[in-house]
């Protein structure tokens, strides 16, 4: 829904509030013929719905629903091809019904609609109707949250004339949008949206092989392993079925002992206390400390429950640190390296791109230029008054140009899970305030589905600040991103955000010296086996230190030669 914004006030009582939600949004429709992803995303709203899990493999072919005689075969994200009825080799779902086969819509025609409640996925152009309608079969299924049930499964809805509907209630059609996921405490901005992924959870085990899963701000998110848990659920114990350990919602944050922050969740569901000796009925309540560290850091499980049927867990991560903005640097190669959280941002995919932006005011229409590396840096015409500009301001159908942000004045600040982005114009000055030039900042967001992106006007301020915004996939870090321009991967495979770069690098560092410490050790073994080659090693130092060559006298003991040594008498006479 969203909430409505003070953006700017004047002397003269004009106040201007902007209020972004998903309200004032039309109904999404996204059509797809590539089933290798099966995820479906209205960026607008912030919905995301992976069909994926729901698919049927070579090992389980399809899903079946009986309806007496006949029964309806039915698949997600791929065909029928496997059914082994020909008629179903491109379908999403079939009819048989005894030795006949009924296509009821090619998979590869699918419609999906999301109003707001469920999903809602329609196949098409089927077989022709048997009916005396001149149509073709066409099916739909309804998916409806249900955070209970895990993946679930379809069940007849109604059935028309030419058309059947499907009714799936799954825990993958739960939507939870994100909550709020950045505090000011004490004085101090503490900015949580990195630990917030639409995509990913956190999770630790503790000494039984219990795995705990955590998703601060967004809910647990479906995967093959969380089941069970409710999308609203900010902590999921899965042992072996999902238990909530508190909901989102419920979320409280404090300062504690002056150096740490306690996240609280309560409401969890009472058969994770069921292991506590009690005459109440007792509800799980998770403590979740957070203390600052260096990294992005992972979760610990410290214990529970306890008597009152706390779980508590530790976390150390830098954004449990007081989030002050950090000055950073983009290197030639267009990285820019997060020192708080030890990772890179490359933003080669948008620093020559030069982006459109319109805007429309009391003060009329303009359209902006946007390039991060210059708008004109080819152009060797300095009296065009955009020449050094990264930001552009210009009026449809008029010669009007304005540098609103000059390149060479380009400063990148980072600031929890955002980018910032400042432009000081070198030639205009801002009228209302002469101490100071136009000003424009380009606040980038962490947004793994929005891809790209572009930047949007937000508003300009009274004292000659442009504001834009963008949300983008290009300041996400590793974890939770993929490179736009890639094809889509396996669903399976999951980037791991606790892995330490720095300690990998360091651990191939000692293995590259160990190997050749050894292999040292093995030619030295080697060369001094034999008495030859350690006599002429020495040899050969020996000359090193001195001016006259040496003969070389090798010596062996010949076993086919006799020798007589003289006795002691004998040597004493001569």
């Amino acid at each position: 829904m969203g909430v409505p914004v003070l953006l700017t006030e004047d002397d003269e009582c004009y106040f201007i509030f902007e209020w972004r939600t998903s309200v004032v949004c039309p109904e999404k429709t996204i059509r797809g013929t590539n089933f290798t992803s099966c995820n479906y995303t209205d960026n607008s709203s912030d919905i995301h719905f992976n069909l994926f899990l729901l698919q049927r493999t070579r090992m389980e072919s399809y899903y079946e629903v009986t309806d007496g005689n006949s029964s309806y075969l039915l698949n997600i994200c791929a065909t029928l091809e496997n059914s082994h009825f020909e008629n179903c080799k491109d379908a999403g779902i079939c009819k048989i019904e005894g030795n006949k086969t009924n296509n009821y819509g090619i998979a590869a025609l699918q419609k999906i609609t999301y109003d707001g409640q469920r999903f809602r996925l329609a196949f098409y152009d089927g077989d022709d109707c048997p009916s005396d309608v001149k149509a073709k079969l066409t099916s739909e299924v309804l998916f409806v949250c249900n955070p209970f049930v895990g993946k679930g499964g379809p069940v007849i809805h109604k059935k028309y004339a030419c058309m059947t509907v499907f009714l799936w209630e799954t825990s993958l059609a739960c939507q939870k949008l994100q909550n709020p996921c950045a505090f000011d405490i004490d004085s101090s901005h503490f900015d949580f949206n990195l630990l917030s992924s639409s995509s990913y959870n956190f999770n630790t085990s503790d000494n039984k092989n219990t795995t705990y899963y955590i998703n601060l701000c967004h809910g647990i998110q479906q995967t093959v392993n969380t089941f069970g848990c409710s999308p609203t659920t900010a902590v999921c114990m899965v042992d072996p079925e999902g238990l909530s350990l508190g909901m989102v919602e419920t979320m409280k944050v404090k300062s504690f002992n002056s150096t740490d922050l306690l996240l609280t969740f309560e409401s969890g569901d009472s058969r994770a206390c069921s292991t506590v000796s009690s005459d109440k009925n007792l509800k799980p309540i998770t403590r979740l400390f957070m203390r600052c560290g260096s990294k992005l850091g992972h979760p610990r499980i410290l214990s529970g429950p306890d008597n009152k049927c706390f779980y508590d867990f530790v976390w150390e991560s830098s954004l449990a640190c007081s989030n002050l903005a950090v000055e950073v640097i983009l290197e030639k190669d267009g990285i820019i390296k997060n020192p708080k959280f030890d990772y890179s941002l490359d933003l080669r995919d948008i620093l020559d791109q030069t982006f459109i932006v319109n805007e429309t005011s009391v003060s009329g229409q303009y359209i902006y230029r946007i390039n991060l590396n210059g708008v004109f840096r080819n152009s060797s015409d300095s009296r065009n008054a955009c020449f050094k500009a990264a930001v552009c301001q210009t009026k449809p159908h008029t010669n009007f140009m304005r540098d609103v942000g000059s390149v060479d004045s380009r400063t990148f600040v980072m600031r929890g899970s955002e980018l910032h982005i400042k432009f000081v114009s070198q030639t205009q000055p801002c009228g209302s305030n002469r101490m100071k030039n136009v000003t424009t900042v380009i606040n980038l967001h962490c947004v793994p589905t929005a891809g790209i992106g572009s930047p949007a006007f937000v508003y300009e301020s009274g004292d000659c600040d442009y504001i834009f915004d963008w949300k983008t996939i290009v300041v996400c870090p590793d974890f939770c991103k993929k490179d736009p321009h890639s094809k889509p991967t396996s669903p399976h495979s999951q980037p791991d955000p606790f892995k330490d770069e720095g300690l990998s690098g360091h651990k191939v560092e000692i293995a590259v010296g160990v190997i050749i410490a050894l292999t040292i050790l093995m030619v030295v073994a080697f060369v001094f086996a034999k008495r030859s080659r350690r006599a002429a090693i020495s040899s050969k130092f020996q000359s090193f230190y001195t001016a006259e060559n040496l003969l070389y006298f090798r010596y062996r003991k010949d076993e086919t030669v006799t020798v007589e040594f003289p006795n002691e008498s004998s040597l004493a006479k001569d």
